[in-house]
């Protein structure tokens, strides 16, 4: 009988298995990212173990499911942070500044019938001079306010009420606090409510429920609410998104950079007075200097030489902050502050050292044209609709109708310029070849194209009256046809002949 004696097989080396090992692990890898790349065709669409990390966050919500657990984290920060930093809070300055300007949009009215439409203005510029419901906000300060909520909140509410005065009806403005809306505990799980606005199936808005308590704490409490029908309310925020209930504040996509730049200056600060609190310490310098193993400190009497013990050698620690990129690197991060706005850096710091004539031109015409865009905005959110009431009211107070040609247009305050020279020429060549009209370069300039051509008028007529030629007022007056040639013209003339003939 013979004995099996079992084979062993030799056993493979350790470096091959890992070598097998990782290559299994690569091609299924391989393979699974070969299929991703084949049904999205791009190399961001995969996901592996290297970005998986990165993009971990990006669920592919909604805007209103990220702001219905966001929204009131971020008006926080954001209201500490424009409280805390001081730039921030003159870049909101300068923004309102330069979307308000200090009078605000001017209405002109345009129509066949002028005397009408003078009517109409003077009656749009009593209503804003107090729109407020409460009676303390101006026209101007509204119109600041809404522009300044767009940063902190995100967005602007107000609330168009009719109020009885002087015997008619008035239309009135009541600003409320973006906080204030917000879903009412009896409407929680009611899917048409979303943020405290109720829509329709389309998206539509049809009332908004707005706190009945002044002063909110922000929390999980809900206050009672009262909706407010959506045809008498001005919500204005800017849509980023289709279907979108609410506004983002527009600081929230730099307040991470703000952060940033707040701590690292507190760093930087930390650091420098450490190095600053060290005046002076003493170093051995050989081998042979006793050992002091206490640590003891001497009060140094300022502007006296002084001696150190034998073997030390007395030295200053060096500050290395903040160092040679610090104001490099913070620039960078203050720039971020005015870009949801296109406002460049020359005017977050109002420093205009690093900038040439055409680089501070360049980058004041891309803010600048920013800031219409923003204007035009305002003028279809909120301004139109509002003129368009007022003038309705002040149409049925005097008793006569609108004109039926009426159209509205708005006249900024003007926006500064580097080279008004140029600007004046450029204008004077527009109208003088036809390109331009008198009613948009008076609007470029902020002004009413009517009154400037009456105020003409009166101009010429009393210089006349006084005896004085109204050359400054427009093209030069020819002479009259019975007034004497200049004598010493005739006689230059002659004199200038007789010298060419010889």
């Amino acid at each position: 009988m013979r004995l099996r004696l079992p084979r062993f097989r030799r056993p493979k080396p350790v470096s091959n298995w890992f070598r097998s090992a990782a290559r299994g692990r690569g091609d299924r890898a391989a393979r699974d990212e070969a299929g991703d790349l084949a049904l999205r065709r791009w190399a961001a669409g995969a996901t592996d173990r290297l970005n998986s990390g990165h993009w971990a966050r990006a669920t592919g919500a909604t805007i209103n499911s990220d702001l219905a657990g966001r929204l009131e984290t971020l008006r926080a920060r954001a209201d500490f942070e424009i409280g805390q930093n001081a730039t921030l809070e003159g870049v909101i300055q300068t923004h309102v500044m330069d979307i308000v300007g200090p009078t605000g949009p001017m209405l002109q009215v345009r129509s066949e019938n002028s005397e009408r439409t003078r009517q109409l203005e003077r009656a749009w510029s009593q209503w804003w001079a107090m729109p407020d419901l409460n009676g303390q906000l101006s026209g101007v300060e509204m119109l600041a306010l809404a522009v300044r909520y767009m940063w902190s909140a995100g967005e602007f509410l107000a609330q168009i009420v009719t109020e009885a005065a002087q015997g008619r009806q008035a239309t009135r403005l009541r600003v409320i606090d973006p906080r204030r809306l917000a879903t009412p505990m009896t409407a929680t799980g009611n899917a048409n409510i979303i943020l405290g606005v109720e829509r329709s199936k389309t998206g539509r808005p049809l009332k908004y429920w707005i706190s009945d308590e002044l002063d909110l704490v922000i929390g999980t409490t809900r206050f009672a609410s009262t909706p407010v029908p959506a045809e008498d309310m001005i919500h204005a925020f800017r849509c980023i998104e289709a279907d979108q209930a609410r506004g983002v504040p527009w600081v929230a996509s730099a307040l991470q950079a703000i952060a940033n730049m707040r701590d690292y200056d507190e760093q930087v600060l930390d650091a420098a007075r450490a190095a600053a609190y060290y005046a002076i310490m003493l170093e051995a310098t050989g081998p042979d200097v006793p050992f002091v193993p206490v640590q003891e400190t001497v009060e140094l009497e300022p502007r006296v030489i002084h001696t150190a013990p034998p073997g030390y050698t007395a030295s200053q620690m060096q500050p290395h902050q903040p160092s040679t990129n610090y104001i490099d690197y913070h620039d960078e991060l203050v720039a971020q502050l005015g870009r949801p706005v296109c406002m460049p850096l020359m005017l977050i710091k109002l420093d205009a050292r690093k900038h040439t004539y055409s680089s501070a031109r360049f980058d004041a015409q891309v803010y600048y044209r920013t800031c219409r865009g923003f204007r035009s905005w305002l003028e279809r959110v909120m301004l139109d609709r509002l003129a368009r009431i007022v003038l309705r009211e002040a149409a049925l107070a005097d008793g006569q109708a609108l004109p039926e040609d009426m159209t509205l247009r708005w006249n900024w305050p003007a926006y500064p310029t580097v080279d008004p020279v140029k600007d004046v020429k450029a204008s004077s060549e527009r109208l003088a070849n036809g390109t331009g009209t008198l009613l948009a370069e008076c609007a470029a300039d902020g002004n009413d194209w009517e009154e400037v051509a009456e105020q003409r008028a009166k101009e010429q007529d009393r210089l006349l009256s006084l005896g004085l030629r109204a050359t400054g007022l427009g093209a030069p007056q020819a002479p009259d046809a019975d007034e004497p040639e200049d004598e010493d013209e005739e006689d230059t003339d002659e004199a200038d002949a007789k010298d060419d003939n010889g």
